[in-house]
Order: C-alpha cells, then sequence, then structure tokens
C-alpha cells in the first residue's frame, strides 16, 4: 500500500495529536480535592495535621504522567536564580487568624531540623473555621524539613497580616530544592 505525502502528514499529525494529549503543561499537580490528612502530632502543645495526596494506588492512573509534565515544565520556569526569593502576594479569600498563624510558624520554626517523613502537601494548626495552613503547589522528593515552610509563611505573615488576619502566597519558594509555590491561610488545600 503506497501512502501520499499528505496522507502521511494526516497519520503523522493524528499520532502525534494523541500521543501529546495526555502530557499537558497547563493542568495542575493534584486535584485540591485530591489532599487527606496523612499524620497528625503535638509540638509544644500545639497539634499539628498534616495532609498529602493519597497513596498511590487510589490515585488516577493519570497522574503520574500529567504530575510528571507539570514539574518538568515548572522546574523549566523556575531557573535557580529566581528559587528562594519567595514573592510574596497578599489575598482577600481565605483569611486566617494571624495568632493561629504565629503557633503554626512557632511549632516549624522550634522543629526546624525535623524531616517530614512522607511528602504532605499542608500543614494546618487549628480545627475548622478557626485554623492556619502552610499549603505548597508540588509534591516535594528531596528531604523536606520543618524549617523549609518557615521562611516564606513568616514573610507571607509580614506583609499581608491585615486587621488579625492573613491570607497570601509566596511563589519561587525552594523547598529542599523544590521550586514551589506557598500559600498561607485557612485552608489545606488550593495552594497553586
Amino acid at each position: 500500500m503506497r501512502f501520499t505525502s499528505t496522507t502521511a502528514l494526516a497519520i503523522l499529525a493524528y499520532v502525534s495529536g494523541a500521543l501529546a494529549s495526555p502530557i499537558t503543561t497547563t493542568t495542575t499537580t493534584d486535584s485540591v480535592q485530591d489532599l487527606v490528612p496523612i499524620g497528625t502530632e503535638t509540638i509544644n502543645g500545639i497539634d499539628l495535621v498534616w495532609y498529602g495526596s493519597p497513596e498511590p494506588s487510589s490515585a488516577n492512573p493519570h497522574t503520574r504522567l500529567t504530575k510528571a509534565a507539570v514539574e518538568f515544565a515548572n522546574a523549566n520556569a523556575n531557573t535557580k536564580r529566581d528559587c528562594g526569593t519567595n514573592d510574596v502576594k497578599c489575598s482577600g479569600s481565605h483569611k486566617a487568624s494571624n495568632g493561629v498563624c504565629q503557633a503554626l510558624l512557632s511549632a516549624l520554626k522550634a522543629n526546624g531540623g525535623n524531616t517530614v517523613s512522607r511528602s504532605p502537601r499542608a500543614v494546618c494548626q487549628g480545627q475548622n473555621n478557626n485554623q492556619c495552613c502552610a499549603s505548597w503547589s508540588v509534591e516535594v522528593d528531596g528531604n523536606l524539613l520543618y524549617g523549609d515552610l518557615y521562611d516564606a509563611a513568616n514573610k507571607v505573615i509580614g506583609q499581608c497580616n491585615s486587621g488579625g488576619s492573613v491570607s497570601g502566597l509566596a511563589r519561587n519558594v525552594n523547598l529542599a530544592g523544590t521550586c514551589a509555590t506557598q500559600c498561607l491561610s485557612n485552608r489545606a488545600n488550593g495552594c497553586s
């Protein structure tokens, strides 16, 4: 069977489109609904709840490929020169109590050398409508330390505290060698 150049180009375009469709840089890493409590601990009387993605066995089978594509795009978009600048942007929604956030930061700073056992995506202090969460946009592959979460969150508090409440994010945060966005608000999910 002979193919004309037009037929060959049409087949190539179809195959290229089919192969390229699962890899997209416009999707976010894990869906915000996927975050579940993965651990709790008490530090100096402060209860912390860690949130992360469900175990891989219960995750969407397409997540791994899409996540890899997004992480590749993020790695190429954020140069090492930019990572660690903690560029803050304040938000008027999902505000957390400044006092609860200060307690969370105190616990993280006091135990800055502790290693997070499994890569979560958020840590919260408090409960229900009176909680403060430090969350981040991607899972971190390196040895994430509690102290890695402190600087950006402290900078958000310093620039976004308004009337005793705070909500904001910092971009280009270096979390154990991974460039990410880190958020500080009253919810564990939604950081992108």
